[in-house]
């Protein structure tokens, strides 16, 4: 007996009669020997079909290279129900990530060492005695060790039985710049209308990041120091992304971010795109954490995703914002959805995380952009989780999504004096989100559209739950649903824990999510499929018991008055307990609510602007929308048949300052917005910069009954003084500040503020812009450029006829709106000229301009200043030709010789004190000889 079963767990280890693909020979074992393969030893497997997500469950593979092609352990083939085409030993190479592989693969001829990342099964011991000759860094919490190893030494590492994965370390790269602004598609100015006291205040956030410039505009007195140490590169992509999130608005209304009280702090990406250390979280009270970067695509369970996913399940109050990528229109090289166009590109391994937020873009007409990446995940799970504004990459969407973090947790706080668990905030933040695309969900808009209002109204009318479960229980929530209700829908969440590195499914914890209706009815969650093609993968979702996803939502429409029943089953519970979040949100039906413009709202002039609402009418309902200027007495139609599905309408907005109301009227209904208003932006100017006063004006903006003048002071914009006119004398023993802006006002009401501008970056001294002067044939002509003619009455052109000595040239007088002035010497002596302009007031003063250096002379000419010299002499030549300058001493010795053309500085301080004679020539020619004296 003990015979026969030693053979029968045991086969022989020679490579299959069916061929191997090229591009999988490199992980199968090959030996000449027919060698006996243990039944627990690694193979490299293909399947004649694609496995579902349960049957992949079941199989539990160490590696999945596609939809067909497996590395697992021989034990677990009694769980395959598909055919094997073939089955080979594997070798180590499965535990190297692709990346790792196409280095292996590629070689490295002088086998230079680089870093690699080695997780280990433990390190109770420290580092093994394999990896104790590579410069070992340990990393305890990951089971990591970076090592520096030559790349022909990296696979007999990898044959270690403890060593379970290996990585390179990968560079980060940005996924955006920021050009374009609007608060208004995911009702962040909704929030800031409704909800005035939450604008971040008390909250801080990280930006895992390069650095942002800690003195920008928007971001004064906002840094705060943590124990990690920045990046000391300061970029303007860390800049943009803390503005979107947090900026208080101090240089221009596009610079408001969403969380404009908040605070941030910075982590450097560059050291490491591992999470940070918890306590650099704890020691400044952060619980979000941006990441507007990427790398490439990979397609894995990778280890920054299982050390994300580790780090929120056990801080499960931790908030990762991810940005999806910027790699929308790449395909997938590697993984199950390779070759699949469009599809599952998510830029780095952090991404595939299941504790985390993955944020896509989308256009002001709710169109996702071309470039932000798609879903699903590795393993076929949901990504995005949402979609954010933002036309100019995902970096941007990102930080807006943070931006709105911040004001969750802020009203979180206030209600409860805590901030909130991640699982909670992302069950309510995606279910409150509007769905896009197809419906229900997709790998596209994943589960719909930010909205921060709907996500602090989840908040404020208490409409979700947070509890724990475990194994085989059935947790009941009852939902009162009353009369007139559209549609319910249910997000369920939970921080599972982490899988190991390099697995097949990422899922560790099964939870069940279903509705329950009045009348018994059970009602699953929308599922998609995950089959690798792409007529699957566009697929609308159907409901079924979801094998794969941490995020589960049900919905039903067409409701029936009654008592709703939300069950959360433990289907498998590793653990005791599990935490889980589950938010719920109804609709009612037939109804209209206007999100964008709220009350007072700023809607800027001469722009296009969206107007934009909610409404739950039936799909192909129009409606009459009218604007009114003068508080409802007089409409103007925009549109008789206004497409209510779109929730918005795009309006070329007039130059007017006024306040403004809306009006849709749909069949016998009328929905009225609130007054809003109309206003342009003004540009502020400066006239002069004088030592006493600064001189602003601007062009005036039609209807305005005055403006307010804005200086910084104490980190924010504030009003100086209320003005009549155009033009403004600031008086600097008035104010501190060098920044300084302009609005004009309404009645009773006032517009937008003008960009802010720093009076001394503007290139204006006292009245003066520039003051040129170019040689012109035989004759010099003087430009001036002033900045205004207030208060000026003439100008004086003025040429130095001695040392400190200047005679009058022209005078000219002032013609009012005239900014040029120019003057032409006829009489210019060869050599240098020093010029300048006098400007007198009307008022008796006089301003001087710099004084500016002409060079006047032809090819041949040559002339020199200063002399006496220290100790450097300049040789001005009209020409461009090659000439040599020396020196002589009184003895007649050449004591300096250099070569040059053009104008030249000759240093010659080395030089003793005395009386040298020069001498100028070319092609041993000489062509002015003068007299120097050495100081």
């Amino acid at each position: 007996m003990l015979l026969f079963w030693l053979i029968s767990t045991y086969v022989q280890a020679q490579i299959p009669s069916t061929k191997i693909e090229r591009v999988y020979e490199k992980y199968v074992s090959v030996s000449d020997k027919k060698l006996a393969l243990p039944v627990d030893s690694m193979v490299l497997v293909k399947t004649n079909r694609v496995l579902s997500a349960n049957e992949l469950a079941k199989l539990n593979p160490s590696r999945q290279f596609s939809s067909t092609h497996f590395v697992l352990n021989r034990k677990a083939l009694k769980n395959l129900a598909a055919t094997v085409v073939y089955q080979a030993p594997a070798n180590a190479l499965w535990k190297a990530s692709d990346k790792l592989n196409e280095l292996l693969a590629q070689g490295n001829s002088q086998n230079k060492p680089i870093k690699i990342r080695f997780v280990l099964k433990e390190l109770k011991n420290g580092v093994p005695p394999f990896l104790s000759g590579y410069q070992p860094e340990i990393d305890f919490n990951h089971n990591l060790i970076t090592a520096v190893i030559p790349l022909s030494e990296i696979t007999a590492v990898l044959e270690q039985e403890t060593v379970l994965f290996a990585d390179i370390i990968q560079k980060v790269k940005v996924e955006s710049v920021i050009s374009k602004f609007d608060h208004t598609l995911n009702e962040i100015s909704t929030v800031h209308a409704l909800f005035p006291d939450i604008d971040g205040n008390g909250i801080t956030i990280s930006l895992k990041e390069r650095m942002f410039d800690v003195k920008d505009l928007d971001l004064l007195g906002k840094y705060i120091p943590g124990a990690i140490s920045p990046n000391k590169d300061i970029q303007q992509h860390a800049t943009d992304m803390a503005t979107i999130a947090l900026g208080n608005g101090n240089s221009y209304y596009k610079g408001l971010g969403v969380a404009p009280a908040a605070k941030l702090s910075s982590s450097d990406v560059d050291k490491s795109t591992l999470p940070d250390e918890l306590k650099s979280f704890r020691d400044l009270n952060i619980n979000i954490q941006n990441h507007s970067y990427g790398t490439t695509l990979e397609s894995m369970y990778g280890i920054e995703a299982a050390a994300y996913d580790k780090q929120v399940f056990e801080s499960s109050d931790l908030i990762h914002a991810f940005s999806a990528g910027n790699s929308g229109t790449t395909t997938p090289t590697s993984g199950v959805y390779k070759d699949l166009p469009n599809t599952s590109n998510l830029t780095g391994n952090f991404k595939q995380a299941k504790n985390i937020l993955v944020i896509g873009s989308v256009s002001r007409e709710n169109v996702i952009e071309a470039l932000s990446s798609r879903g699903p995940a590795y393993d076929g799970r949901v990504k995005p989780d949402v979609v954010t504004f933002s036309e100019d990459g995902t970096s941007g969407a990102t930080a807006l999504a943070s931006g709105v973090a911040i004001l969750f947790e802020q009203k979180y706080k206030s209600l409860f004096g805590k901030a909130p668990s991640s699982a909670l905030a992302r069950s309510i933040l995606i279910n409150s989100s509007d769905d896009l695309g197809t419906p229900q969900v997709d790998y596209i808009y994943g589960y719909g559209k930010l909205n921060a209002r709907e996500a602090l109204n989840t908040l404020t009318d208490n409409r979700y739950k947070a509890s724990v479960i475990s194994q085989d229980q059935d947790f009941s929530i009852p939902i009162q649903v009353p009369a007139n209700q559209k549609s319910i829908k249910v997000t369920l969440v939970w921080n599972d824990p982490p899988a190991q590195v390099n697995t097949a499914q990422s899922i560790v914890n099964h939870l069940d999510l279903s509705l329950q209706s009045p009348s018994g009815e059970v009602i699953l969650p929308w599922v998609l499929s995950s089959y690798p093609h792409l007529d699957s993968l566009a697929a609308p979702a159907k409901r079924k018991i979801d094998q794969l996803n941490t995020v589960q939502q049900v919905s039903l429409e067409n409701l029936a008055p009654g008592t709703y029943t939300v069950h959360v089953k433990g289907r498998k519970v590793q653990q005791t307990l599990q935490d889980f979040s589950i938010a719920y949100s109804l609709s009612t039906a037939d109804n209209f609510l206007w999100t964008y413009p709220e009350n007072a709202d700023h809607v800027p002039a001469t722009e296009e602007n969206y107007f934009r609402w909610k409404n739950s009418f039936a799909s192909g309902k129009t409606g009459k929308l009218s604007v009114s200027y003068d508080n409802g007495t007089n409409w103007t139609v925009l549109n008789n048949n206004t497409d209510l599905s779109k929730n918005f309408y795009k309006w070329a907005t007039p130059d007017l300052l006024t306040k403004a109301i809306l009006k849709m009227e749909v069949d016998a209904n009328t929905f009225q917005s609130k007054p809003f208003l109309i206003s342009k932006s003004p540009e502020l100017k400066v006239g002069y910069n004088c030592d006493d006063a600064l001189f602003f004006h601007w062009s005036p903006i039609a209807n305005a009954t005055g403006y307010t003048i804005y200086h910084l002071k104490d980190q924010k914009m504030v009003p100086l003084t209320d003005v009549s006119d155009t033009l403004s004398i600031i008086q600097k023993a008035s104010t501190n500040s060098t920044v300084f802006a302009i609005a004009a006002k309404g009645p009773g009401f006032t517009g937008l503020r003008s960009r802010a501008i720093d009076y001394t970056l503007q290139g204006i001294s006292c009245y003066t812009r520039s003051f040129t002067g170019t040689v012109a044939g035989d004759q010099i002509v003087l430009n001036l450029y002033i900045g205004t003619t207030n208060n000026l009455k003439k100008l004086t052109w003025e040429k130095q006829s001695s040392r400190g000595v200047f005679s009058t040239l022209s005078e000219s007088n002032i013609t009012q709106g005239q900014l040029t002035y120019s003057y032409t010497d006829i009489n210019p002596k060869t050599g240098p000229q020093w010029y300048r302009v006098t400007m007198e007031t009307l008022d008796g003063r006089k301003i001087q301009t710099e004084v500016i250096l002409v060079d006047f002379l032809k090819d041949a000419d040559f002339s020199f200043y200063p002399n006496p010299v220290e100790t450097n002499i300049n040789i001005l030549n009209g020409g461009y030709e090659a000439y040599t300058f020396e020196l002589y001493n009184i003895l007649g010795q050449r004591v300096f010789e250099e070569k040059a053309n053009g104008n030249k500085q000759f240093d010659i301080s080395r030089l003793n004190t005395g009386l040298y004679i020069g001498v100028i020539s070319r092609n041993g020619k000489s062509l002015k000889k003068i007299k120097i004296i050495k100081k």
